[in-house]
């Protein structure tokens, strides 16, 4: 007999709970990678969930659990069929009557368990009227509306009728019902149904759909084309509208239907966005907002839809997810597995709703008041609590030029400015940099002070999804919590060493000199200043240590420490990174690390490279050191900032590697990875051209974003191994610096150009 299970797609892999939104509850079972087959929700605090066998095994499983309290305790216990039986299906109607469907593992069989006292004691129903066969009977579903009214479904007969009974006395008798005939070969799928109101639909292993509007007495079918033989998932969010789709876990989705007159015909559709494959259910309450979980290895996870199924917003992938209960908008289960009987299991999902006093934006922090040109401001947040989801929920950053704190409706206070991308859910906490180079603050708005602020929302709606920033939506005033607003002031002073308008800035006396070319360094710890001739005219590099004013130099750098050099330029482009002199190999970067470049007192920002991990050798894990083009004899001057080492540093170990280039146009090369990039004209005016090359053959990504992050225009190609070009069309820009982006499958690089 061709069978198929819905375990045997499941992925077995336990993977530790790391829950955002999903708070895990621990089932009971003593045995460790328990899975969760499938979960029968009664009301927010009741649920009963089936099982199988998580591990890998092929074990047969009989065990369940149920909760009472919403999850706060399971009590497992074992239903008393035989041991060659294995789970089918559970449905309950309330905290004392629940009904088993086994199956009989090692050849046909099976049956119908029913308790009436909380899983404490179980007796099988119907035995030797149903699913008597023990040749080919093999139950596959069971659902009871009530504690009256029930069905059950299995494979079919050697008559070509499959095995469907329905009950009006709570499984005391049962009566056959009508049905069309299977086709050969044709099978049932286990656990896969869909009820809404008094209508039924399962699905077969041929790719057809019976449905059901009279709780299972009479059944009609239709086909979906989709004959090839394996699972499918079927959901329902009313009586007429509702999908179906190949059982695909891993993420390709590649046979979507959709119907509107409740199964009698159906249309290919398309699924933006992830559409998790262990499980997809129905949220009651709401016009067609679906759920769905991943449970395989590399796509799993959880993720919402509010269009039927169309368009898919995730959750979060953090871990297995497997089946799903759901009761409302607020309370839903996914399976998961356990690890002990106290840990692990299955997850709820948690959220709280609009007015808790426990929601909150969280605690704003600021490492520094003052912001220099090229300099980094770094915010943190902590103790981030969202509202219930509306249709948007999350966390955002808004800047305004006024404090706004505890404002529930920041988008319509005059002083709001903009506000960065919003993360679907508020998270605990987190970490926003805002460069300050003259892209945005500077140039359409002045200097001055300006207010970060941590925004909470929830129930937020949207005239055009999907919304990206916080401006998008349509904040509703009664979910919308505003925390402590930080200023700061952004300011179009340069570092030193031209000039010390930047709290803690220290200014750098030293006399510059050198040939054009060749880098002389000079730089500020624990203010002191210091002048270094060590240069090495044939590489370009300068070497640096830390010096204190002893005369020692093996003092460990500090967290934000600067550097600044000085060079004058000869009309070429220039490779500008920093580089290993002696052999040292424990560089580290705290993640804000930017080199930037300046020209004049108060000068220009020629070029910007913020953000960056400097890895040890002058490696960068993204998108590489700055590359720029230099005006005969005018000086630059270059600084490092906020760089850290573990260690102690002497004189010649930290160097600048300055090397000559040739092109017209900003370039980067990439060590280590066979790329490289040039974007050229800078300054632009109506188009830039994007030359990159690659060792590979796939699409590349190409965008451009301004410093705040926001992404202006993005496109894709199809990339050759080897040198490529396009255009990108920047007429519409505003005055400013500008980020072009380059992502493939095995990188992704960044240049910088200028909108004039």
């Amino acid at each position: 007999m061709k069978k198929l299970l819905l375990f045997l797609i499941l992925s077995t892999l336990y993977l530790g709970a790391n829950a955002q939104v999903w708070v895990s509850q621990a089932t009971g079972f003593s045995a460790t990678s328990v899975g969760v087959r499938n979960i029968s929700v009664v009301d927010a605090n009741t649920a009963w969930i089936s099982t199988y066998d998580g591990s890998g095994g092929t074990a047969n499983k009989r065990d369940f659990s149920r909760t009472t309290d919403g999850g706060v305790t399971w009590t497992p216990g074992v239903v008393p069929a035989p041991v060659s039986n294995n789970w089918s299906m559970i449905s309950a109607v309330d905290a004392q009557n629940a009904w088993a469907a086994f199956y009989n593992a090692n050849g046909g069989g099976g049956g119908i368990w029913h308790t009436a006292d909380g899983g404490a004691t179980w007796a099988q129903q119907g035995a030797g009227v149903i699913f008597a066969n023990a040749n080919t009977s093999f139950p596959n579903v069971v659902h009871f509306w009530n504690a009256n009214e029930g069905m059950v479904m299995g494979d079919p007969t050697p008559a070509n009728a499959f095995e469907i009974y329905t009950t009006a006395d709570g499984g005391a008798t049962w009566t056959a019902a009508t049905a069309p005939a299977s086709l050969a070969n044709e099978f049932g799928i286990v656990d896969h149904a869909s009820f809404f109101g008094n209508s039924a639909w399962f699905t077969t292993d041929a790719g057809r759909v019976f449905h059901s509007t009279d709780k299972g007495l009479t059944w009609s079918v239709s086909t979906t084309g989709m004959n090839v033989g394996d699972q499918f998932d079927i959901c329902f969010y009313s009586e007429a509208n509702g999908i179906i789709r190949f059982y695909d876990a891993s993420g390709s989705n590649v046979l979507f239907q959709t119907t509107n007159d409740s199964g009698a015909t159906w249309v290919t559709a398309f699924a933006n966005g992830d559409f998790f494959g262990a499980d997809v259910k129905y949220v009651p309450g709401t016009a067609a907002r679906l759920v769905s979980t991943g449970s395989l290895a590399g796509f799993v996870g959880s993720s919402y839809s509010n269009d039927g199924g169309l368009n898919w917003t995730t959750i979060e992938t953090n871990d297995q997810r497997t089946a799903l209960g759901i009761v409302d908008s607020n309370t839903m289960w996914a399976g998961g597995f356990s690890s002990t009987s106290t840990v692990g299991g299955v997850y709820k999902f948690s959220v709280v709703a609009c007015g808790d006093v426990s929601i909150s934006a969280g605690n704003a922090t600021v490492a520094n008041a003052v912001v220099c040109a090229g300099d980094t401001a770094r915010f943190s947040i902590s103790g981030v609590v969202a509202p219930t989801p509306g249709d948007y929920s999350g966390f955002a950053w808004v800047i305004s030029s006024a404090d706004i704190s505890g404002n529930n409706d920041p988008l319509n206070d005059p002083s709001f400015v903009t506000s960065y991308s919003f993360n679907v859910g508020g998270p605990a906490s987190g970490t926003l940099l805002f460069p300050n180079d003259g892209a945005f603050i500077g140039s359409t708005l002045p200097y001055g002070n300006y207010y970060w602020t941590p925004v909470v929302f929830g129930n937020a709606t949207s005239a055009n999804p999907p919304p990206t920033f916080l401006e998008d939506l349509t904040l509703d005033t009664g979910c919308t919590y505003t925390g402590t607003s930080v200023m700061v002031n952004i300011s179009n002073c340069v570092p030193p060493p031209v000039n010390d308008e930047c709290t803690g800035a220290v200014v750098i006396n030293a006399a510059f000199a050198g040939a054009p070319g060749v880098a002389v360094s000079a730089g500020i710890f624990d203010n002191t200043t210091a002048t270094h001739s060590n240069l090495d005219p044939l590489t370009g590099y300068s070497c640096y240590g830390e010096p204190d004013g002893s005369g020692s130099a093996d003092d460990s750098l500090k967290l934000d420490n600067t550097m600044w050099f000085k060079f004058t330029g000869t009309g070429l482009s220039y490779k500008i990174e920093t580089a290993n002199c002696s052999g040292v190999t424990n560089y580290i970067d705290d993640g804000d690390t930017q080199m930037s470049i300046y020209t004049g007192s108060c000068g220009s920002l020629v070029e910007d490279s913020c953000n960056e991990d400097i890895a040890p050798g002058g490696v960068t894990y993204e998108s590489g050191f700055p590359i720029f083009n230099t005006v005969s004899g005018t000086v630059y001057y270059i600084m490092i900032d906020g760089f850290n080492f573990n260690g102690t540093l002497s004189d010649g170990q930290y160097c600048l590697l300055v090397t000559k280039l040739t092109g017209v146009g900003i370039t980067e090369n990439l060590p280590g990875k066979n790329a490289s990039i040039m974007v050229y004209p800078s300054p632009a005016h109506n188009t830039v051209k994007v030359e990159f090359t690659t060792n590979e053959s796939s699409d590349a990504v190409i965008s451009i974003t301004n410093y705040l992050g926001r992404t202006i225009q993005s496109t894709t190609i199809t990339a050759q191994n080897g040198a490529n070009m396009t255009e990108l069309n920047v007429r519409s820009l505003v005055s400013g610096s500008y980020l072009v982006n380059v992502r493939t499958n095995s990188s992704s690089r960044t240049v910088k150009f200028i909108k004039d």
